[in-house]
């Protein structure tokens, strides 16, 4: 797809925020929450990134799990390891 530079420019605010162009937002499917992770290549480029939202919802499930089931309390790391890793395949 191409983009012209209008449709792709933006302002930085005074708070220092700034939109991502609609065209680029449509495209990409984001949706309104989701993370963007930024790298500074150079004083004048940027590079930004979606940032999985899967990854971040299963650690959390996972942690509300043990939370709720409270089944690892007292247990070493080695052996909450070894109790999740009951059933998978080597």
């Amino acid at each position: 797809m191409k983009i012209s530079i209008d449709s792709r420019q933006t302002t930085v605010t005074e708070r220092g925020q700034t939109s991502i162009p609609a065209v680029i937002r449509k495209e990409s499917k984001l949706k309104k929450g989701q993370a963007l992770e930024w790298e500074m290549i150079s004083k004048r480029e940027f590079r930004v990134w979606v940032v999985s939202s899967e990854k971040k919802g299963s650690l959390r499930k996972a942690f509300g799990y043990a939370k709720r089931h409270n089944t690892f309390r007292g247990m070493s790391s080695d052996a909450v390891l070894r109790k999740l890793r009951v059933g998978e395949k080597k």
